[in-house]
């Protein structure tokens, strides 16, 4: 074989030296080198060398295709080694780079490394194309000093459109390491166990720096966003702007919650919405506190600048509830009536920010309603204060990946050390994630629905919530003469029978048993009624569509019995039977007789259920 065609072939399997094509426009390339006190010389010399590796891989020189490399080292200090317009040549930026010298040791100071790659070094000034990607490789063997400032100045230059490779030796907090990197994490997140082994990762590394100028142009969204969320300096509050969203915070007012630190949460929101773009309605604000009950404080839009909203923030009725940590209500209602499709804008980013202190009284709940808001669309934050938060659940609330989406922070106090990481975040996924369209809550399904309420349950203001409930489920529904229909049959709890007939009873005992008869539950009787009437063709219904009971329970069945029996008549006849449970004085042991297999849903109380309507939706799909 000829040698030339050997090279070629090697060089093609192991993606090396020539074969690599990188794109029209090329790349400036800053790498971060560890110098801290934990880096031994050798160690040191084993980064250089890497480097040396990596730089030979890519094409280096003049044209705009070409590679343009930098080198800075840190510790407690930043010290620039080779600027970008330095060294147009490969051999000497190679020589170059094996010249230089450990500075003088310190601790591992990431931050400061990350925010003077970011602004410095990609300067015209010092060499950076205006046309070229972006990109820093940073190569690091510990934690860094302070986890926070280094996961805000790596968020800052993701925002800027820099894609940030992490590279970890040792012992290295994989964690870290990705909320340093770009994503995805699997291509921008490297480690190796020891520094001699950083050349067995030197190809990987330079393959997927290569893939950059190949592939971050076709979802490069910069020209979209406004990079302002960069300050401009300390005296000035850049304002992040780009495209509009619509965000929620949810606040924990539970128990667990002193008043102190309640106040502080609501401080925190202020702060966090004076750096977000409100102006002329740009970012929209709502707001809500939850314990074992959601308050609905602040409507999305209604105050209609910053000074109302802050203003809103300070009303005395924003108060501390108490109670349990109800999470699971909390998002239901925020994804349901917070984000409603009148009130929510269609096109834009719907946003959650979750704010909690403890662990939430039904996990499994919380999970579940999570994970309903991201198939609605909705972008999740999730930050847990102090110890006893935990963080499985935090990252099953939050939105993936969980580096991007959930903060701790070690107590209320420490909140404002993540407000502008979190407005970075935010502005991230308004201007880079477009709004997601929630699947149909309910999709064209041919089917016949009658729901069955026994108004002896309810008060009158609760059967008014209960009557919303029915009538925001079937506004869901794709009710036509082919597709769903609808029905209702109701008790009326004056008495067992609206009325006696003349030829219903034939003695006089029975008819004074009957009109004497002691106000009960009708449910025996609604069931009945069902069967016998319900899914009649006369009555609309139809033979070759499923038919469905939709059983309303607010106290204990006392005639458990009868009512179970009505049920599986009604199953004979293939009516599937669906419970909504509501309150707890009834068994569960109760509903699960009622309802088909797992065929409902349970909710705290009757105020709860406007937050339960995809939930109830969804569930009643799954039976199907």
């Amino acid at each position: 074989m000829d040698i030339h065609l050997t090279a070629y072939v090697i060089f093609s399997l192991f993606g090396l030296s020539s074969g690599l094509v990188c794109g029209k426009q090329g790349a400036d390339i800053v790498f971060v080198l560890d110098s801290s006190f934990s880096i031994w010389q050798r160690h040191f010399q084993k980064q250089l060398k890497f480097v040396v590796n990596v730089i030979d891989q890519f094409p280096i020189g003049k044209n705009q295709g070409d590679f343009h490399v930098a080198v800075i080292t840190y510790s407690e200090n930043v010290t620039v080694e080779l600027h970008l317009k330095d060294f147009v040549d490969k051999e000497n930026l190679k020589k170059a780079v094996m010249r230089i010298q450990r500075p003088s040791e310190g601790g591992t100071y990431t931050f400061r490394a990350l925010k003077y790659a970011r602004q410095r070094m990609f300067t015209t000034r010092n060499g950076g194309r205006t046309y070229s990607d972006k990109i820093i490789i940073v190569i690091t063997d510990g934690l860094s000093q302070n986890t926070t400032a280094t996961r805000l100045e790596a968020a800052r230059a993701h925002y800027e459109g820099i894609q940030v490779f992490a590279i970890g030796v040792g012992g290295v907090d994989r964690q870290e390491l990705e909320l340093i990197a770009s994503e995805p994490a699997r291509s921008h997140v490297f480690t190796v166990d020891k520094f001699d082994f950083l050349d067995t990762i030197k190809r990987k590394v330079a393959r997927q720096t290569c893939r950059v100028p190949k592939n971050h142009r076709k979802n490069d969204r910069r020209s979209d966003m406004d990079p302002s969320v960069a300050y401009k300096n300390h005296h000035k509050k850049k304002k992040c702007g780009g495209k509009p969203a619509d965000v929620f915070f949810l606040l924990d007012s539970s128990s667990s919650i002193w008043l102190p630190d309640f106040h502080k949460q609501l401080r925190f929101v202020e702060h966090v919405i004076d750096l977000l773009n409100t102006t002329n309605g740009n970012t929209r604000i709502g707001l809500v506190t939850f314990s074992n009950q959601v308050r609905l404080v602040m409507r999305l839009g209604s105050p209609d600048n910053k000074q109302k909203i802050k203003e809103m923030l300070t009303r005395s009725d924003i108060y501390l509830t108490g109670g349990s940590t109800d999470t699971a209500n909390a998002i239901g209602f925020v994804r349901d009536v917070g984000f409603n499709p009148k009130e929510a804008r269609s096109g834009v980013a719907h946003i959650m920010i979750v704010i909690t202190d403890g662990q939430s009284s039904d996990q499994q709940a919380t999970a579940y309603h999570a994970k309903m808001a991201h198939d609605a669309g909705i972008y999740v934050f999730a930050i847990g204060v102090g110890k006893d938060t935990d963080y499985h659940e935090l990252k099953q609330m939050a939105s993936d990946p969980d580096v991007n989406f959930v903060f701790r922070v070690g107590a209320y106090d420490a909140l404002e050390s993540i407000k502008h990481i979190l407005v970075i975040k935010t502005c991230k996924v308004a201007d880079e994630r477009p709004m997601r369209s929630p699947p149909a809550l309910f999709p064209k399904r041919h089917m016949d629905v009658m729901f069955l309420v026994d108004e002896c349950q309810f008060a009158r203001p609760q059967l008014q919530l209960v009557k919303n409930f029915i009538a925001g489920s079937v506004n869901e529904m794709h009710v036509a003469p082919y597709w769903t229909r609808v029905g209702v049959f109701s008790s009326q709890c004056s008495t067992q029978h609206n009325d006696i007939y003349l030829a219903e009873h034939r003695t006089s005992q029975g008819f004074i048993d009957d009109f004497n008869k002691p106000v009960t539950h009708n449910m025996v009787w609604l069931m009945r009624r069902l069967r016998h009437h319900g899914f009649k063709t006369n009555n609309g219904g139809r033979g070759d569509a499923p038919h469905v009971a939709i059983v309303f329970v607010n106290e204990k069945l006392e005639r458990l019995e009868h009512t179970v029996r009505e049920a599986n008549r009604a199953r004979f006849q293939k009516i599937k039977v669906f419970v909504v449970a509501i309150g707890r004085t009834y068994s569960l042991h109760e509903v699960r007789k009622l309802a088909d297999r797992d065929y409902y849903i349970q909710v705290r109380d009757v105020q709860s259920l406007r937050g339960h309507t995809r939930h109830f939706l969804d569930t009643i799909l799954k039976g199907l």
